[in-house]
């Protein structure tokens, strides 16, 4: 009876020690048309990089990109979706189609995965930074929500035209991106998988 107990208490423990992690930032269900969106927090990804706004001390850093992962359920649509905010020294254009592609390794194994972009802006001036801000909406189909769900992102490429740009993320950025995926799965019911 006192070993059962406490494997009652240790996985009582782990079970809320795993949803603890889970951080999710928004979760609206609409009530007139039952429209439901789920946002993980945003996660700050890549290098800091020096901007264009001069301090005392030199060069203000700010971070390279910030990334949500979400879900949007409608009445007759469903998806999961990636949100991507970068800072951009130069004013490119870029136009929607498959030019965001993620690099994605599981166990030793290099994908790479092309995601339809919806750009929200063609870059907006950043006054704090004096750097332009763009928006990156990408859709995640379902068996790449999944391929998240288990493997690492390791780069992240935004293919603008005249002009590539390349993200490397740090391990625990890669983590951190594989948990708010994992944790928004969960909120969509949607992971892990049951057969």
């Amino acid at each position: 009876m006192k070993y059962l107990f406490l494997a009652f208490f240790f996985s009582f423990l782990c079970v809320t020690t795993s949803f603890a992690q889970c951080e999710i930032a928004y979760d609206y269900l609409d009530d007139f048309d039952s429209t439901r969106v789920v946002t993980s927090q945003s996660i700050s990804i890549g290098y800091l990089i020096p901007s264009k706004f001069e301090t005392v001390e030199g060069a203000k850093m700010v971070e390279e990109a910030k990334m949500l992962f979400g879900f949007t359920r409608e009445e007759k649509a469903s998806t999961f979706f990636i949100t991507l905010v970068t800072q951009e020294r130069e004013v490119f254009t870029i136009k929607e189609g498959h030019n965001v592609l993620l690099k994605l390794v599981t166990e030793g194994v290099e994908q790479v995965v092309g995601l339809y972009n919806n750009p929200v802006t063609r870059g907006e001036f950043d006054p704090q930074t004096n750097l332009r801000k763009y928006h990156h909406t990408c859709l995640v189909p379902l068996d790449i929500f999944y391929r998240l769900a288990n493997a690492n992102i390791e780069k992240i490429r935004i293919k603008y035209e005249g002009f590539k740009k390349t993200i490397t993320l740090l391990p625990e950025q890669q983590q951190a991106i594989k948990d708010a995926v994992r944790c928004i799965g969960k909120a969509a019911e949607m992971y892990p998988v049951r057969p």
